[in-house]
């Protein structure tokens, strides 16, 4: 009992000292973690602990509240989405696009409105994330301290290190990919993010480790996960199973370009759950992200962007892209699928809005399948396809590209043609990784991972648009628009600062540069 109240003394100081939490939410932190951590004593304790602590939360739809969803900005960083502009009797601001306009246009200070006069705050994702890592840190020393005196307690004990080292791998790698260049030879010595993995308590401000290191403790953690995790029996979609662990160890693999490596763990994954969803048997009234869709493996967090596209006044919004959506063709039932077309009146030019629908909108409690972090098959065969082209390997890589587009096409078309020369291949397993991953967090990091790949980088430019909105009497109307570009060489703008609060408290921790980000075009729109 003493050790644990020491454990919980650990957590709130070294919180403190990572400058993640206040003084004043210290306190509130202690009071939540000690009814968790104060009576572990046996395995069922540990795995309660794990359950209710260590994986991402998922927030109800409804009432809607924006911090409490992780990575929130995530979906709209990179081009997946765009303004819906329009006329509309509601507000248009009534909705997340005001929260994010640091992210969406890559400001310097992400969490500044456009108007400058209130700031929202960059913390919350960092705290909560670095919550978890140190939750995961005393379940791992926790787990070596629990009697096993049966073997069914050791094998419940060795999971709980396997989930836990999971968890830990997955955490570190969202925060280096958002706070870090992307992993590279050239980059290698550059900061990443602070690593905690002690349960000691450590007395001083954290400095940021090297992506180097950074991606060594993933890779060793997902080592060990692998290890503990062999043949332990699948629990539920909500808890990670051994074809989820290798699958995201393959997904590590092609960010650090171990080509070889992402091969074996991808075709390890696929002998475990090689299943895909055939959409020409998905029901009408059916939607992909199911718990009943067989492909699914892994799923935490919560979903955000099907409900708030979906909302009944979406003007002033988001809207899935139309570069998006024009990639798919007639026959791809993915483009009605994953996307739908509505009629929305005062949308313009044509009326219409597209959004994402692999989730209902509809749904009013909680999401079944998260869009921050979710494993399926799918990601399986687009691996394999990835690192195998990387190898010289067309033929194979052909074979899962079209095993994937006999479950995404019409029955009885002609499937399309495969550009195999080696850069043709390259650029259409990139192009299916956009239209199979949309919505799934994932484009994001996939537009950063191929600036510096050694064998074929590609840099492209985003623009977004901001839209400032003019009431007159019940309506309002699109007053000014600002476009906004990431120019395709800067490498700044694809790495979030760190957080303000963050580098409030610790004066030590060094920050990633970025440019105070103006806009580069601006319309005028004639109102009514």
């Amino acid at each position: 009992m003493k050790r644990i109240a020491h454990y919980i003394l650990i957590i709130a100081i070294t919180l403190s000292t990572l400058g993640i939490v206040t003084m004043t939410s210290c306190s509130g932190f202690l009071n939540e973690r000690s009814n968790d951590l104060a009576y572990i004593h046996t395995a069922d304790d540990l795995d309660e602990l794990l359950i209710g602590s260590c994986y991402l939360s998922v927030a109800p739809t409804t009432p809607r509240k924006y911090e409490s969803y992780y990575f929130s900005y995530l979906q709209y960083m990179a081009d997946e989405t765009e303004e819906l502009i329009g006329n509309t009797r509601y507000n248009p601001e009534a909705n997340i696009r005001p929260r994010i306009f640091g992210y969406y246009t890559w400001q310097q200070h992400v969490g500044d409105a456009f108007d400058g006069l209130k700031s929202y705050k960059e913390s919350i994702d960092w705290l909560r994330v670095y919550n978890h890592i140190l939750t995961l840190n005393i379940v791992l020393d926790e787990a070596e301290r629990i009697d096993t005196p049966t073997v069914a307690d050791q094998n419940r004990i060795k999971r709980i290190k396997a989930e836990a080292h999971f968890l830990r791998a997955a955490y570190y790698f969202q925060l280096v990919n958002l706070y870090a260049l992307p992993y590279a030879p050239e980059n290698l010595d550059k900061p990443g993010v602070p690593l905690k993995e002690s349960h000691f308590i450590e007395k001083k401000k954290f400095t940021r480790a090297t992506i180097s290191e950074v991606y060594a403790l993933i890779s060793n953690d997902l080592s060990l996960a692998i290890k503990e995790i062999e043949g332990q029996p699948t629990r539920s979609l909500y808890r990670i199973s051994e074809a989820g662990v290798i699958l995201f160890a393959s997904r590590v693999a092609l960010y650090m370009q171990d080509w070889q490596r992402a091969e074996e763990y991808a075709s390890k994954a696929l002998s475990l759950h090689p299943t895909l969803c055939n959409l020409n048997a998905l029901g009408v009234d059916s939607y992909f992200f199911s718990v009943d869709n067989p492909e699914l493996i892994f799923s935490m967090g919560g979903g955000l962007v099907c409900a708030e596209m979906g909302s009944s006044s979406p003007i002033g919004g988001f809207s899935v892209s139309k570069e998006l959506y024009q990639l798919y063709n007639k026959d791809d039932l993915r483009g009605t699928r994953f996307i739908e077309r509505i009629k929305v009146k005062g949308a313009q030019p044509n009326g219409y809005q597209l959004r994402a629908c692999k989730t209902t909108p509809k749904l009013m409690g909680k999401s079944e399948v998260s869009d921050v972090f979710v494993l399926r098959s799918a990601e399986i065969y687009l691996n394999l396809a990835e690192a195998l082209a990387m190898q010289g390997k067309s033929a194979e890589a052909v074979r899962f590209l079209k095993q994937l587009h006999q479950n995404r096409y019409k029955v009885g078309v002609a499937l399309p043609d495969i550009d195999t020369s080696p850069k043709g291949l390259i650029n259409e397993i990139r192009k299916e990784r956009r239209m199979e991953l949309c919505f799934e967090s994932q484009r994001w990091f996939d537009i950063r991972r191929y600036r510096v790949q050694s064998q074929s980088p590609e840099k492209i430019e985003l623009t977004h648009t901001y839209t400032i909105y003019k009431k007159e009497g019940r309506n309002s109307f699109p007053n000014i628009t600002y476009f906004y570009t990431l120019p395709a060489n800067e490498d700044e703008g694809y790495v979030l600062p760190l957080p303000r609060e963050e580098r409030t408290f610790n004066d030590i921790i060094q920050d990633n540069p970025r440019i105070e980000r103006k806009p580069t075009k601006i319309i005028q729109h004639e109102t009514k």
